[in-house]
């Protein structure tokens, strides 16, 4: 026979308050637990570019009437690189650690590994101890004209120092690109070209039957191994005009896939976004559906597209207004007043979606270089 205990009704009421107090303690125990997990994890801020605050920094090496930097990268905001053209030959490569520029003086201005004049035009690189840029020799033609003559230069940056890579020499460097550290091409005037594999540049080929012309240049090449690697090509013909090529790296080989005459289309500097749209500029901005061009923005002068997916896009443009730089949130386009300069010609961009970096120049001597930093 079960026996029934009775409680007192004031030993109910202590007895019911510590199990609340009880109850209470694990929920508020669950609650922590949960919540001091989360707080390790980083919650990411993407901040809206739109509403950025810009600074400008000015570079200038000392006595130089040019100092034009015209390429810009970065593996962090706090670990930014700018090449370029100074009149005095130093000062051709800036490097930014979060807080200051400094020019990094490249051995070539003391005599070291790179000996002799040079010109930066490009830079790319994969992390803070892998970066490279191109550009070119420049020396005196015994037989001028033309005055100067010019070869390849390829650097590489190894987290300790700039050396300069063994090469077959042809001619001046303009663009560099890969998708990663073993795959890489770099191309400039009259048809140079470069592919890096297997840890060696050996020149590249390009098999295609152009009409009879006095230059060629290798103006931009993007891409990754998912959508193809892209290459444009602009020749100028004996009577003036010129002529744009977008060739695509397909079997081993370069293949064309379009051309137009300049004043009609032109296609500049290509950017692939990451989810494999190829972008061009030139006198508009362009996306190519793989048969044809769309254009997105414009008529206008696109000089440099860069941004880290589609709905987060730099373009660099000038009007007749100066420099302009726009800004795409993948719905619309926004020409970003703060950086709407008279006096500057901008010519390159860079971001990680959560600051961005413009580099220009001015117009008129002194050229200074100047550089927009948005955070």
């Amino acid at each position: 026979m079960s026996q029934i205990i009775e409680i007192d009704p004031i030993t109910r009421l202590e007895l019911y308050g510590k199990i609340g107090v009880l109850l209470t303690l694990i929920i508020i125990s669950t609650i922590c637990v949960v919540s001091c997990k989360k707080s390790t994890e980083p919650i990411e801020v993407i901040n809206d570019p739109r509403q950025y605050t810009w600074t400008v920094d000015t570079l200038e090496y000392p006595g130089s009437s040019q100092t034009i930097m015209v390429a810009i990268w970065a593996s962090s905001p706090d670990n930014v690189y700018a090449v370029g053209h100074n009149s005095m030959n130093r000062g051709l490569m800036w490097h930014f650690d979060g807080k200051i520029w400094k020019d990094i003086h490249l051995s070539t201005t003391q005599g070291g590994t790179i000996p002799g004049a040079i010109d930066l035009a490009d830079i790319h690189g994969f992390s803070a101890n892998d970066v490279w840029a191109v550009g070119e020799h420049l020396y005196s033609n015994p037989n001028p004209p033309p005055n100067f003559l010019d070869s390849s230069l390829i650097i590489h940056y190894d987290g300790s120092t700039w050396q300069e890579m063994p090469l077959i020499k042809q001619q001046g460097l303009e663009t560099i690109w890969g998708d990663s550290p073993n795959r890489m091409w770099a191309g400039g005037h009259f048809g140079t070209l470069y592919k890096y594999d297997d840890f060696a540049w050996q020149p590249d080929t390009i098999h295609y039957s152009f009409p009879p012309h006095r230059f060629l240049n290798i103006l931009s090449i993007a891409g990754n191994e998912t959508s193809g690697f892209y290459m444009v090509i602009n020749i100028f013909l004996e009577n003036e005009l010129e002529y744009f090529y977008l060739f695509q790296y397909e079997n081993n080989k370069w293949v064309a896939r379009d051309s137009t005459k300049y004043y009609i289309d032109s296609y500049t500097g290509l950017w692939m976004s990451p989810s494999g749209k190829l972008y061009a500029g030139g006198n508009a901005l362009r996306v190519w559906n793989g048969s044809s061009w769309s254009i997105i923005l414009g008529p206008l002068s696109v000089i440099n597209v860069f941004g880290t997916d589609d709905e987060n896009i730099f373009v660099a443009a000038l009007t007749f207004e100066g420099g302009k730089i726009f800004h795409y949130n993948g719905k619309d386009w926004y020409d970003i007043p703060e950086l709407t300069s008279p006096g500057v010609f901008f010519s390159d961009t860079w971001s990680d979606g959560q600051e961005a970096f413009v580099v220009g120049h001015t117009i008129g001597f002194p050229e200074k270089t100047v550089v927009f930093h948005g955070r």
